[in-house]
């Protein structure tokens, strides 16, 4: 019986959306004025680039976008107190899961990555939503770890080049790794990386 490979698709990114949106009502009384990680934002300012980016992949996917971005505005309100900022990255979160779930057969937008259908769609943004709440939470010296499934999913949909260190790494390692955020024992820390939204032609 062979292996079954994991789909990232609607379930994977509720997943991450529940397990970021945990951890971020955790420490929503905390200075999200310091620096997020090894990024050059405030940890506001990247949970407003999550929120971002999951409105945009949404609206990318949502209008077939074939050369560009579509030049939507929208995001958190500046005088939203960090509370409220969760639930507007929660929101966002459901438009994309909902659009991803919409999506006819063939659908795709357009990225500097490649044309995203909705499974790759699902995959930036659970890879937008954990890799950046990591940032964040190690902004504010929180060890946070998230789950399993939605990582090994997104890995194998979108950095096929790098499926194989989900062989000897856990998902979450891997994952950070992949995303240029650790060095794992076997491999030095990445400096250049980018995901690939356009299946592998067989």
């Amino acid at each position: 019986m062979s292996e079954q490979v994991p789909v990232c698709d609607v379930q994977a990114l509720q997943e991450a959306t529940e397990a970021v949106a945990a951890v971020l009502h955790d420490v929503r009384e905390a200075d999200w004025s310091r620096g997020a990680g090894d990024v050059s934002w405030s940890c506001r300012d990247v949970v407003v680039h999550i929120t971002d980016c999951l409105i945009s992949y949404a609206a990318q996917l949502a209008t077939g976008a074939e050369n560009d971005f579509v030049p939507l505005t929208a995001g958190i309100d500046q005088g939203a107190d960090n509370a409220a900022a969760v639930r507007a990255l929660q929101a966002a979160a459901a438009l994309l899961a909902a659009t991803v779930r919409t999506a006819p057969d063939g659908a795709a937008g357009w990225h500097p990555c490649g044309m995203a259908d909705a499974e790759a769609t699902a995959a930036m943004g659970v890879v937008e939503l954990l890799v950046h709440t990591h940032d964040v939470c190690s902004g504010l010296g929180v060890d946070w770890r998230g789950p399993a499934g939605p990582p090994t999913a997104a890995l194998r949909r979108i950095f096929p080049d790098v499926t194989d260190v989900l062989e000897d790494h856990e998902p979450w390692e891997a994952l950070l790794w992949a995303t240029g955020r650790a060095e794992l024992a076997d491999r030095a820390r990445r400096t250049d990386w980018q995901w690939h939204n356009q299946r592998p032609v067989d």
